[in-house]
């Protein structure tokens, strides 16, 4: 996806649909634009209204004269969706693209655990959350983890795709439901290692983890908000009691989960004295200032970690100079760095 992804579908659809429905009904216009009839659209996400995202895509496909169709996918109908896709292809050869698919996915976000196992001290550690596909899309976040991670920090991603995929696993729910699910898609090793023995991440400390889920109840209690909404409150918590620096909550305007929660987790902020910064993500958000805030943030992280005796002593050779211009005034500030 591209700034011009964004655009297009932000010209097709109500602005006060939130950014990965006109990002993904962009990318469903560009692969029928390469001959592509049938498109699948991933429902895993509970209540949210991104449940009716293939109904909205639909009907705009409608009004623009556009034939094509679009199957719902979820990990309960893959062996109809798979039917209704490949029509000619045996239940085996069904079966097998179901196989790998759920394989290579656990199998990327594994390099992506094992990355994040070990967060260094002498760095500031920012955790990552919010709303999954803001995420994890460099298109809709403007490459905001790599520009963090380019300012010397190291990132924490609370959302892979696994966590939105395999939720009910990775919690301990649904276990017996998972395994009947792939003892037909004759996925017996994974029956034995993740629902028996239970799939879990290698990046996360399971008793903070468990402790931050008990915790988020005194903040959101006995309710469900759609999305990862409540989860993003857990996440904040965890890294706070991990030791971590600052968090980042990543969120699409108008996402109605995370904007709801946005006020609880300043109170998790002041509670748990873990900086959270907000950042909401839309078609007019700019890329420089982006880099202004990452930049920013790791630098004040840095401050706050280090200590101001550590930031002073700091020596880079040369002469640096500092310019303000304001809208009554200009500033210069001129520093020997010997």
């Amino acid at each position: 996806a591209t700034r011009k992804t964004i655009n297009r579908g932000s010209q097709l659809m109500d602005e006060n649909m939130c950014l990965p429905a006109k990002m993904v009904l962009a990318d469903i216009l560009e692969l029928i634009e390469r001959g592509i009839q049938i498109i699948l659209e991933w429902d895993n996400c509970g209540e949210c209204r991104q449940k009716t995202y293939c109904l909205v895509h639909q009907s705009t496909l409608r009004q623009l004269g556009i034939k094509a169709e679009i199957l719902v996918v979820q990990p309960g109908n893959m062996a109809k969706w798979l039917l209704k896709f490949a029509p000619r292809l045996s239940k085996r050869k069904q079966r097998k693209i179901a196989r790998n698919l759920l394989r290579t996915l656990w199998a990327s976000d594994l390099k992506l655990f094992k990355k994040q196992m070990n967060p260094p001290e002498d760095r500031p550690r920012i955790g990552i959350c919010g709303e999954i596909y803001t995420v994890l899309e460099p298109a809709a976040n403007l490459g905001l983890i790599a520009r963090i991670e380019e300012q010397g920090a190291f990132v924490h991603n609370a959302l892979p795709i696994s966590q939105f995929m395999f939720e009910d696993l990775l919690n301990g729910k649904k276990r017996v439901t998972w395994a009947a699910r792939f003892a037909y898609l004759e996925m017996f090793p994974e029956i034995r290692k993740w629902c028996v023995k239970r799939m879990k991440r290698p990046d996360v400390d399971h008793r903070l983890f468990r402790q931050a889920e008990m915790a988020t109840e005194k903040y959101f209690p006995e309710h469900t908000l759609g999305g990862h909404g409540k989860q993003s409150i857990t996440w904040a918590i965890y890294y706070a009691l991990a030791g971590y620096d600052g968090v980042v909550h990543i969120l699409p305007f108008p996402c109605m989960p995370e904007a709801t929660v946005t006020v609880l987790l300043d109170e998790v902020s002041k509670d748990y004295g873990i900086p959270i910064n907000h950042l909401v993500f839309d078609q007019q958000f700019g890329e420089q200032n982006l880099i202004t805030r990452a930049e920013a943030l790791v630098n004040l992280l840095r401050f706050r970690k280090d200590g101001l005796e550590k930031i002073l002593a700091t020596r880079c050779p040369g002469y640096w100079l500092g310019l303000d211009v304001g809208s009554t005034s200009t500033k210069v500030v001129l520093l020997d760095g010997a």
